[in-house]
C-alpha cells in the first residue's frame, strides 16, 4: 500500500505541474489561435435562421396556432443551443429543428435555398475548430503524423546509412508509446529482431513513460501481449501493471 501511495501521490504531482504548464497559454500563440469567427458567427447563425423561419411561417402560413408553436419550439431549441454553445448537439439539433420546420413551407419559392443554407450551417458548425492551427502548428502536426506513420510500420533509418537501424529504433521505442505507435513498433521488432530486441526495449524505456500509459490505458494490453515474458518483469512493466490494476486514486 506504501508503494501504490508514493505512486499515487507522484502522478498526482506530476498532473497538477503539467496542468499548472497548460495555464502559461503565451508559450502556444505560435502553434494554436483562438477562432473568433466561430464565436460569433454561431450565436449569429442562430438568431438569423430563428428569424428567418419566423418571417417565413407569419408570410406563408395563416393559422396562428401554427405559428405560435414553430416560435415557442425553435425558441426553446435556440435558448439552449445559445445558453451552451460548447454542446454541439444541442446546435445540430436547433438546426435540425429548423429544417423540420422548413419542410412544412413546401409551397414556398424560399424553401428549397433555406435548406442548402440549413445544411451548409450545420457542416460549418460541426467542422470549424475553436482553437486552429497556425502554420507553424500545421508543419508540427504533419511531421508527428508522418513520424506516427513510419514507426507503425516499423520504419527507421540511420543518419549515416539509408538502412534499418535496430539501435535507432530501440531510442524511439519510448515515443513510440507517446505516439501510440507503441503496438505496431513492437511487432514490426519482433518480426526483423526476434525477442532479444524486445528485452532491449524494455530495458530502455523509462519508468515514468510507460507510469504515464496507465491514464491513456490504449494499445496497454496489446504491448502486454505482444511483449515476451521476460520483459513483463521489468520495475517499469510491474510499476504500470499496478498502476492499471487499481487506478491511480489522484482524482
Amino acid at each position: 500500500m506504501k508503494r501504490y501511495r508514493r505512486l499515487s501521490e507522484r502522478l498526482h504531482a506530476d498532473f497538477n505541474q503539467w496542468r499548472v504548464l497548460l495555464d502559461h497559454r503565451e508559450d502556444y500563440h505560435a502553434y494554436v489561435y483562438p477562432n473568433r469567427f466561430q464565436r460569433t458567427m454561431k450565436p449569429a447563425m442562430i438568431l438569423i435562421h430563428f428569424l428567418t423561419i419566423l418571417a417565413l411561417f407569419v408570410i406563408d402560413v395563416s393559422k396562428s396556432s401554427s405559428i405560435i408553436w414553430a416560435v415557442l419550439i425553435l425558441g426553446t431549441l435556440a435558448g439552449f443551443a445559445l445558453a451552451y454553445p460548447k454542446k454541439r448537439w444541442l446546435s445540430g439539433l436547433y438546426y435540425f429543428g429548423c429544417f423540420a420546420a422548413a419542410g412544412f413551407l413546401h409551397d414556398s419559392s424560399a424553401t428549397g435555398t433555406y435548406a442548402v443554407l440549413i445544411v451548409i450551417t450545420f457542416i460549418l458548425s460541426l467542422t470549424l475548430r475553436p482553437y486552429p492551427l497556425t502554420l507553424e502548428g500545421w508543419k508540427l502536426h504533419a511531421g508527428f503524423l508522418s513520424w506516427r506513420r513510419r514507426l507503425k510500420r516499423g520504419k527507421w533509418y540511420s543518419k549515416e546509412a539509408h538502412r534499418y537501424d535496430t539501435e535507432s529504433g530501440l531510442r524511439l521505442a519510448e515515443f513510440a508509446l507517446v505516439l501510440d505507435a507503441g503496438p505496431q513498433l513492437l511487432k514490426a521488432m519482433k518480426r526483423r529482431s526476434g525477442g532479444e530486441a524486445l528485452q532491449s526495449v524494455t530495458a530502455r524505456i523509462s519508468q515514468s513513460a510507460v507510469e504515464g500509459l496507465v491514464y491513456s490505458q490504449k494499445g496497454w494490453p496489446i504491448c502486454l501481449r505482444i511483449l515476451p515474458p521476460g520483459a513483463a518483469a521489468s520495475p517499469a512493466m510491474e510499476a504500470a501493471e499496478e498502476g492499471t490494476a487499481g487506478g491511480t486514486g489522484a482524482f
